[in-house]
């Protein structure tokens, strides 16, 4: 973060949140940890999702639009999202804090320690992951009409893992909502590259719940061997691996380490969206009768403060 010129300064206030601490910046602005602060002593501290000043009408909207498909969500994986407002010409998010930290700066953590997760973990998280997706698919907005939410940058820093052991989905900033038709441009990919599904690749219209899938199975693959899926790839190699690399290798390098998992990521990395899984409450069943096979196994919450206390040491 010293490397970042940021707009604003820890005490600033913006109406009523007092700005505390800045956890993350990008394209898009900046988020901070603010305390809001109300009438009769209320206190209670938030994360600030801010766009930068003076941003186009577009990228407010694009904000907003965000606000939108995250407010219609409400589940213990899910990042909440409580509302949008502007000051000063600023715009941002109000969102749940999630005090931890992602999945991906946990793996950078466990990399450092020279280990790899424990099987039980990794069933757990993609079984939180999973739900989260499955709420966002059958979400539906105040009025009652389906969105069929498909995150679409589904990848371990859009994983949060709370100091109390909680899994949350965060950002559905790309996100694609069945009725909003005019929101993907032709020609433009949207996502991360290492964890978009083949069919986006090919530039499909068709956004369901395979594509998320295909991106927990990556994530669930990554977890498994310690290594990336298509390792230190450009993104033409990528595509190339995506459409030519023989999918019977990348499974047979989960069986040496975590065989139950096969069955469930031989069908999420399907390259045919026909084959993959269709459903994630599907995924987090099968995920489930393997965690129940595998017996009494520390959870996350004991599995990161063995984590931090290594990090300590």
């Amino acid at each position: 973060m010293s490397d970042h010129d940021s707009e604003f300064e820890p005490g600033e206030r913006l109406d009523r949140f007092r700005l505390e601490k800045l956890l993350g910046a990008g394209a898009f602005g900046e988020v901070w940890l603010a305390m809001e602060e109300g009438d009769h002593g209320f206190r209670k501290r938030v994360a600030l999702k801010i766009l930068a000043k003076d941003q186009s009408d577009r990228r407010v909207e694009a904000l907003l639009r965000e606000a939108r498909i995250c407010g219609a969500l409400n589940h213990p994986n899910v990042v909440d999202v409580s509302g949008v407002m502007r000051v000063d010409r600023c715009s941002f998010i109000i969102m749940e804090y999630v005090d931890g930290e992602t999945l991906s700066a946990m793996w950078r953590d466990l990399e450092y320690l020279g280990l790899r997760f424990p099987r039980a973990i990794i069933v757990d998280i993609g079984v939180a992951v999973a739900e989260a997706l499955y709420h966002g698919w059958k979400a539906v907005d105040a009025e009652g009409r389906p969105l069929k939410i498909v995150h679409r940058d589904l990848k371990p820093a859009n994983i949060m893992i709370s100091d109390r052991g909680m899994v949350k989905v965060a950002d559905f900033g790309i996100a694609k909502v069945a009725p909003d038709h005019n929101v993907t441009r032709a020609g433009k990919l949207k996502g991360t590259p290492s964890y978009m599904a083949p069919e986006l690749w090919s530039g499909t219209r068709d956004f369901r719940p395979a594509i998320d899938l295909w991106s927990l199975g990556v994530i669930l693959w990554e977890m498994c061997t310690g290594n990336r899926f298509f390792g230190r790839a450009s993104i033409a190699e990528i595509f190339d691996l995506v459409t030519n690399r023989d999918p019977k290798k990348e499974i047979d390098e989960i069986r040496g380490y975590f065989p139950e998992l096969v069955p469930v990521l031989s069908r999420l990395l399907q390259r045919n969206p026909d084959l993959r899984y269709q459903d994630a409450l599907e995924v987090a069943r099968d995920l489930r009768l393997i965690r129940n096979g595998l017996g009494a196994a520390g959870d996350l919450l004991q599995f990161n403060r063995l984590l931090r206390a290594g990090r300590i040491d």
